[in-house]
């Protein structure tokens, strides 16, 4: 795998898939960040066997190709490197290489097919909805969830349904 990508645009997409990465576990690829390089996007994936995210960034991809790495290595060097453009490039022998200006990392990476494939939610219809559209929807009904404080069962969840 070897592609090049904007700083900005990788570490936020690290940052939002680490919330669904196991800081400790028995299973070493579930501490890690699956990156996908096909086309002209980079796709990351996160996942704990309980919750899953998956993103989808921009890049330059000169060798399409998956790897797994360590997430808390990944986001702090990620954080260190110089604004504009890091090259990730994954060799045969499991190393992979970050590079951005004058800083450049190694990282030992995973075994991709080792990484847990996210379920099938098994839905027939799906729904996609932009961030600011569903930010905006749960600020609007979040005063529900709230007032009811005094409950013994705490309400943690929002129910969203599609009226046609």
């Amino acid at each position: 795998m070897n592609i090049i990508c904007d700083k900005t645009l990788l570490s936020a997409a690290i940052d939002g898939v680490s919330k669904a990465v196991t800081l400790r576990s028995t299973i070493p690829v579930l501490e890690g960040i699956l990156l996908k390089a096909e086309g002209f996007q980079l796709t990351l994936t996160g996942y704990d066997l309980e919750m899953g995210i998956v993103t989808t960034i921009d890049a330059n991809v000169k060798e399409p190709g998956e790897v797994v790495l360590n997430a808390k290595l990944l986001s702090s060097m990620v954080s260190r490197m110089p604004s504009g453009q890091i090259n990730i490039q994954s060799a045969e022998n499991g190393k992979t290489t970050i590079q951005s200006g004058v800083a450049q990392f190694e990282i030992q990476s995973m075994n991709p097919t080792d990484f847990p494939e996210l379920p099938n939610t098994g839905a027939e219809e799906t729904l996609t909805i932009k961030t600011g559209v569903l930010r905006d929807m749960i600020e609007r009904t979040l005063y529900a969830v709230r007032m009811r404080k005094n409950l013994r069962i705490p309400v943690n969840y929002l129910k969203f349904r599609r009226i046609s």
